[in-house]
């Protein structure tokens, strides 16, 4: 008779019911639950995601365990919740900084179990992956295609060589999409035009779903087990193919149905490797998916480029590229800027401030 809370943006209202998961606000959870587990990657959003403000209101004993990545509860908030009796208890086996100190406090705290972070990182499990992937190394070494691949079903070698640009355009597609428009996915269409739609497309299809699911999942995302993950999440996959395009001679379009509406972003390969995003959201661009890049919409308008660039300049970021789209003269447009180095959460919270900014993504491609 347990009842299971769940927050997952990813994760289908159906799909949750068959699994007998009630899917809720953090908040709800916070408020109601009296074990409380995380299963995400730690990323910049993710970081302290739990702190002295989210166990504040949490209920009275309850009890948390982290076995996803160090850092995504703080140490700190936790040591004092326990200390206090807000929280009667965590299970820890993964840390802010690994190997866990022996002078951490977090040891020294009976209401705090923790264990090393092993996995399956036994001394014989050492031995047997040593070998096998050694064993795999010399077939390919010797010309012979992968046996084994994790990432990917085995693939003819001369095929994978044209596939493997656009599996990166697609993967690429994926992630952008997962990080601007963070929401519960019903259904992804990839539609593919020009040379593209003559090859086989389940690989790329596949690459599209784990660029969607890996930045959101904390479980290991790969080309094998993209669609099932997919599936599980009531997420609906329709792939279709069109011989020409009038402007690209190759072109990807991943258009993703979720909570908020229909969005669509495209891609296209010039020459043998040349891989850009060239449409976000009806917005024509150009841009080069690599690195670390932000995008801000924004209302067309003089000087909104030179107080975006200046305001990053203040603060040492370093602009190495920079692409605008627009429908309209004065109307709205999308800025997309390829910088060296993240940019910090009050840097962003400072450019929403500008006058007719209306939000900006900070993207890892």
């Amino acid at each position: 008779g347990m009842h299971i809370l769940a927050n997952d943006p990813f994760l289908a209202e159906d799909a949750a019911e068959r699994l007998g998961i009630t899917l809720c606000s953090l908040e709800q959870i916070y408020a109601e639950a009296d074990f409380i587990t995380v299963h995400i990657p730690l990323t910049q959003a993710t970081k302290h995601m739990i702190g002295a403000e989210q166990i504040a209101m949490m209920k009275k004993g309850v009890r948390l365990v982290n076995c996803a990545r160090g850092g995504i509860i703080s140490e700190e908030a936790l040591l004092q919740a326990v200390e206090s009796g807000h929280v009667a208890g965590a299970a820890l086996d993964v840390y802010e900084n690994e190997p866990l100190p022996p002078d951490s406090p977090l040891l020294k705290q009976p209401a705090i179990i923790t264990t090393p972070h092993l996995g399956a990182s036994t001394e014989e499990a050492q031995v047997a992956v040593v070998m096998d992937v050694a064993e795999q190394i010399a077939e390919v070494m010797a010309g012979r295609p992968p046996r084994a691949a994790v990432n990917m079903p085995a693939i003819d070698p001369n095929v994978y060589a044209t596939l493997q640009p656009y599996l990166e355009l697609a993967e690429k597609l994926g992630r952008l999409h997962a990080q601007v428009r963070a929401s519960r996915i019903t259904e992804v269409s990839v539609t593919y035009a020009g040379d593209v739609a003559e090859l086989d497309t389940r690989p790329i299809t596949r690459a599209v779903l784990k660029g969607l699911l890996d930045p959101v999942l904390s479980e290991s995302v790969n080309y094998v087990n993209a669609p099932l993950l997919a599936e599980q999440r009531g997420i609906r996959v329709v792939e279709a193919k069109t011989e020409a395009h009038a402007d690209y001679t190759n072109l990807i379009t991943l258009e993703v149905t979720n909570e908020s509406g229909r969005h669509a972003v495209s891609g296209t390969k010039f020459g043998a490797r040349d891989i850009r995003i060239v449409e976000i959201e009806g917005f024509r661009l150009d841009v080069e998916p690599s690195g670390i890049a932000l995008m801000a919409r924004h209302q067309d308008r003089p000087g909104m480029i030179g107080k975006v660039g200046t305001l990053l300049g203040a603060n040492n970021v370093n602009i190495a590229g920079m692409q605008v789209g627009r429908h309209d003269k004065l109307g709205l447009a999308i800025m997309v800027l390829t910088v060296d180095d993240p940019v910090p959460e009050p840097v962003l919270e400072e450019l929403l401030t500008i006058e007719g900014m209306q939000n900006a993504k900070l993207i890892v491609f």
